[in-house]
C-alpha cells in the first residue's frame, strides 16, 4: 500500500485544532508542577520538620513508579471510592497527575540550582539583616531560576510529549484525535506520520525559543 497524501492531509486537517488543547495541558501541568517543584525545594532547603520528610517520600514514590500506572491508579483506581475522582473529566485527571509526576523531577533541578547559589552570598545577605525568607527570594531563587532554566525548559518539552497518554483514559488531545482519524479510515501509516511530524515540528520550536531565552538570561547576568 502506497502513502496517500490525500489522507495525510484530511488526518493533518481534522486533528490539528486540538494541538491547541496538548499546549494548553501542558501549560497547566507545568504550572502545577513548577509550584510544587518551588515549595518542595524550599522544605528541602530549610529542612522543615515532618514536611521534609514527607516531601522525601512523595519525591521518591513519584519517581521510582511508571507515569501511567500513576494516572490508572489515580483515574481508575481512586474512581472506586471517590465521587469526585468518578466525575472529573479525563483532562483534568491527565494535568493533576501530570503535574504531580513532573514536580518530583523538576524539584530536584530546582535543589540543585540552589545548591549552585555560592554560601558566601548567603552568608552575606544574612548578615546584612535579611530574614531566612528574604534571603531565598531575593538572592537565592533568582540566581537559581538562571541555572535552571535550560532543565526546566526540557521538562516542558518532556510534559509536551507526556501529554500523549491523554488518550489511555479518554482525554481529546491532538494524539487521541489524530489516531480515531487514522483508525476510522484504517490509515495507521498516515495518521502515525501526521503525529510524529506535527511533534516534531513543534518541539523544534520550542528549542528554538529555549536557546533565545537562555541567551537573553545570561546576557542580563
Amino acid at each position: 500500500m502506497s502513502i496517500s497524501w490525500t489522507y495525510v492531509w484530511k488526518i493533518f486537517q481534522v486533528s490539528i485544532p486540538y494541538l491547541g488543547q496538548t499546549i494548553w495541558i501542558a501549560i497547566c501541568a507545568f504550572l502545577i508542577a513548577m509550584l510544587l517543584a518551588l515549595v518542595l525545594s524550599i522544605v528541602n532547603e530549610n529542612r522543615i520538620p515532618v514536611l521534609y520528610q514527607i516531601g522525601k517520600v512523595y519525591t521518591s514514590f513519584f519517581r521510582s513508579t511508571p507515569l501511567i500506572a500513576q494516572l490508572f491508579f489515580f483515574y481508575y483506581g481512586f474512581a472506586q471510592i471517590s465521587e469526585t475522582i468518578r466525575t472529573m473529566k479525563p483532562t483534568t485527571a491527565l494535568i493533576l497527575i501530570i503535574g504531580l509526576n513532573q514536580a518530583s523531577f523538576m524539584a530536584e533541578t530546582l535543589r540543585g540550582a540552589f545548591f549552585s547559589v555560592d554560601q558566601k552570598q548567603r552568608e552575606a545577605a544574612l548578615a546584612c539583616g535579611l530574614t531566612r525568607w528574604q534571603m531565598l527570594y531575593r538572592i537565592v531563587i533568582p540566581q537559581a531560576i538562571r541555572v535552571a532554566v535550560p532543565a526546566l525548559s526540557n521538562s516542558f518539552v518532556g510534559i509536551m510529549k507526556t501529554t500523549s497518554l491523554g488518550f489511555t483514559i479518554g482525554a481529546m488531545e491532538f494524539l487521541g484525535r489524530a489516531k480515531m482519524e487514522a483508525t476510522n479510515l484504517v490509515r495507521f501509516f498516515e495518521g502515525y506520520l501526521v503525529i510524529l511530524v506535527v511533534y516534531w515540528i513543534m518541539i523544534a520550536l520550542l528549542s528554538a525559543v529555549q536557546k533565545k531565552m537562555e541567551n537573553k538570561l545570561n546576557n542580563l547576568y
